[in-house]
């Protein structure tokens, strides 16, 4: 988990730089991908002194993009949610948080108490790079007085009871319930846990919460343009965990 002051370099000031270059080309337009988690300091800037490193640093990048429209830059802004790995062959970045918790649930088939409802949201990477693609293909710039901003969350939410069934339809083990607070303790304390970098997400005794944000307006367009949002479904969780035995990150299911 990295602070602003981390983060500033690699997401701000290189914004800063890529926007210099933006300016000095024929077009001068940028496509410019944020995240969602920006939606919360928009919507209440008092919320900002809470908000993590990440969206923060994301947030003070879409703000240079939209100051340097008095120059002239044309940005679009995208914010996708939780990036998922690709839909058909299943690769991914192991270090994500969502990628790791499904290692979580198949390495030591449990899932805390209380969590089964509990709503996350992930996007295949190739939806939403296609989507981006697409949008920047047919959607001009002129057409909005502000930057356009895109929201590329999925509205099609997967639950924690959903995926611990589907890892025990994977791997043919049952999928158990355990209290909180053992669960997270067992994060802590074991080194090899998938999850155990990111331990600091787990000590309010709760998982982490994903922000509501309305996704209707990229939905009917993309839509419109024959890109519904995709479905999360057993088969597709299938793929990303038959390719973490592919990464030798999980033994092969019996």
């Amino acid at each position: 988990v990295f602070t602003y002051a981390m983060l500033r370099g690699p997401n701000v000031q290189a914004t800063k730089e890529v926007v210099r270059f933006t300016l000095a080309s024929r077009t001068q337009t940028l496509h410019y991908v944020s995240t969602t988690s920006v939606t919360p300091i928009y919507e209440n800037p008092d919320a900002s002194a809470g908000a993590g490193g990440y969206a923060l640093s994301k947030w003070a990048a879409e703000q240079v993009c939209v100051n340097a429209m008095q120059y002239g830059l044309k940005p679009y802004l995208y914010r996708p949610g939780t990036i998922s790995g690709h839909s058909v062959t299943g690769h991914h970045h192991p270090s994500d948080y969502i990628n790791r918790l499904i290692r979580s649930i198949a390495t030591t088939r449990t899932i805390p108490k209380g969590t089964r409802e509990h709503e996350m949201e992930m996007t295949p990477v190739d939806h939403v790079s296609a989507a981006i693609a697409t949008i920047g293909g047919c959607v001009s710039c002129s057409q909005f007085t502000q930057a356009p901003s895109f929201s590329l969350s999925n509205p099609h939410k997967v639950t924690m009871g959903m995926l611990a069934e589907w890892v025990s339809t994977w791997s043919g083990q049952p999928v158990v319930e355990v209290e909180f607070k053992a669960w997270a303790e067992d994060i802590v304390m074991t080194a090899s846990h998938p999850l155990h970098p990111l331990q600091s997400y787990f000590m309010y005794g709760s998982l982490p919460a994903t922000h509501e944000t309305d996704t209707s307006k990229t939905e009917r367009l993309l839509t419109s343009l024959g890109m519904p949002p995709p479905e999360i479904t057993q088969q597709l969780l299938g793929v990303y965990l038959d390719r973490m035995v592919g990464y030798k990150l999980l033994e092969r299911r019996v």
